[in-house]
C-alpha cells in the first residue's frame, strides 16, 4: 500500500508538471492572438471612423489590414462597399460574391441572414455594372503569357468573359520566342468585349542594327577636281527698324511743340506779374520755369530732327545695297604622284 501510495503521488506530480510546462508553452501563443486581435478591432473602428468622414481610401486600406489579421463576412462586406466607392467596380464584385458565399457557410455568425442578404444584393448590382472582356489565344500560342491591365489571366481565363473595371483596358500578350501583342480599349459599364490575340515579332529599330564595317583595300586616287558650293547671300531689305527711328523723331518733335507752349505760359505769368511799380517775387520763379521749358524745346527738337535724318538715312543705305551678294568660289585640285598628293587651287 505504501508503494502504491508513493507511485500515485509521484504520477500526479508528473502530470502536474507536464500541465504547468502546457500552459507555459500556450500563455505567449495566446497573448500574441489577444494582441492581434485588439489590434484588428482598434483598424476595423479606425475604417468605419474614416468612412463616415467620407476618406474610402483610408477606409479601404484600414479595412484591408484588419482582414489580413482576421476576415469576417461583416468585414469583406465593408470592404466591397468601399471599393465600389472608389469605382473599383470588378475588385467589389469579387468581395461581394467572396463575403456572400463565407456568410452561407459560417453557421456561428451572428445576423447571417442580414449579412448574406446584403452580400448577395451588392453582387447582384454590381454584376450589372462591371465591365468584361474575352481574350482569345489561338491554339498555337498555347505557352503566351496573357495581362488584362495589371491582372495576369491563366490560360483558364481564355475564351471566357473577365470582369473589369468599365472605361480604357490594356490588354498585354507575349511569347517565350519574343513576339508580343498589346491593344487597348475601351468598355462602357455592364458592356463586354471580345479580343482576339495576334502576336507578332517587334519591327527591329535603329538601335537594334548593329553597324557593319569592311576592311577592303583603299582603291587608288585619281585626279580630281573638287569645287566649293557656289554660296549666295541674299540682302534683305531694312525692315522696319528705320520707321521706329523716324516715328521717335516725330515723336520728339511733338514733345517739343508742347514743351514751347508750356514756356509761353511760362512767360505769360512772368509779365502778369510786373508792373510800372515793378514785379512781384513770383515773376523770377515764372522767368526761370520759361528758361527752363526753352532749354527743353531746344533739346526736343535737336534729337527729334536727328532721329528723323537718321532714319532716313538708314533706310535709303539699306534700300540701295539691297541685291545678291556672292562669295567667292574657291576650287582645289588633288593629284597622285610618285611622292604622294600633291594639292593646287585657285580662288
Amino acid at each position: 500500500m505504501v508503494r502504491a501510495d508513493v507511485w500515485t503521488e509521484g504520477r500526479i506530480r508528473s502530470l502536474a508538471l507536464a500541465g504547468a510546462l502546457a500552459v507555459a508553452a500556450a500563455t505567449p501563443a495566446a497573448s500574441a492572438q489577444t494582441a492581434d486581435e485588439a489590434l484588428r478591432r482598434d483598424l476595423v473602428a479606425q475604417a468605419e471612423s474614416a468612412r463616415e468622414a467620407g476618406d474610402h481610401a483610408r477606409a479601404l486600406d484600414l479595412a484591408t489590414r484588419a482582414a489580413q489579421l482576421r476576415t469576417t463576412p461583416s468585414l469583406g462586406l465593408m470592404i466591397a462597399q468601399e471599393h465600389e466607392q472608389l469605382g473599383h467596380i470588378a475588385d467589389a464584385l469579387d468581395h461581394a460574391r467572396r463575403c456572400a458565399s463565407d456568410a452561407s457557410r459560417d453557421g456561428s455568425l451572428r445576423n447571417r441572414a442580414r449579412i448574406t442578404r446584403n452580400c448577395r444584393e451588392l453582387a447582384a448590382a454590381l454584376a450589372t455594372q462591371v465591365a468584361r472582356v474575352t481574350v482569345r489565344v489561338p491554339p498555337a500560342d498555347d505557352g503566351a503569357s496573357v495581362r488584362i491591365g495589371t491582372q495576369s489571366i491563366p490560360p483558364a481565363g481564355w475564351g471566357v468573359p473577365i470582369p473589369v473595371d468599365p472605361g480604357d483596358v490594356t490588354v498585354r500578350a507575349s511569347h517565350s520566342d519574343g513576339r508580343t501583342f498589346e491593344q487597348t480599349i475601351r468598355v462602357a459599364s455592364g458592356g463586354s468585349i471580345t479580343i482576339d490575340v495576334a502576336l507578332a515579332m517587334r519591327a527591329p529599330t535603329t538601335a537594334d542594327v548593329a553597324p557593319t564595317t569592311t576592311t577592303d583595300a583603299p582603291s587608288p586616287v585619281p585626279s580630281t577636281h573638287i569645287e566649293a558650293p557656289r554660296v549666295t547671300t541674299t540682302v534683305s531689305g531694312p525692315g522696319a527698324g528705320p520707321w521706329v527711328v523716324v516715328g521717335a523723331g516725330a515723336a520728339s518733335l511733338i514733345v517739343a511743340g508742347v514743351l514751347w507752349s508750356m514756356r509761353g505760359s511760362a512767360i505769360a505769368d512772368r509779365d502778369a506779374a510786373c508792373d510800372a511799380r515793378g514785379c512781384d517775387p513770383s515773376s523770377i520763379d515764372s522767368n526761370e520755369t520759361a528758361r527752363s521749358f526753352t532749354l527743353g524745346t531746344n533739346l526736343a527738337m535737336g534729337l527729334g530732327a536727328a532721329a528723323i535724318a537718321g532714319g532716313l538715312t538708314w533706310f535709303f543705305v539699306a534700300r540701295s545695297g539691297r541685291g545678291e551678294a556672292r562669295a567667292l568660289r574657291p576650287s582645289a585640285w588633288v593629284h597622285p604622284g610618285s611622292a604622294g598628293l600633291s594639292f593646287g587651287g585657285a580662288l
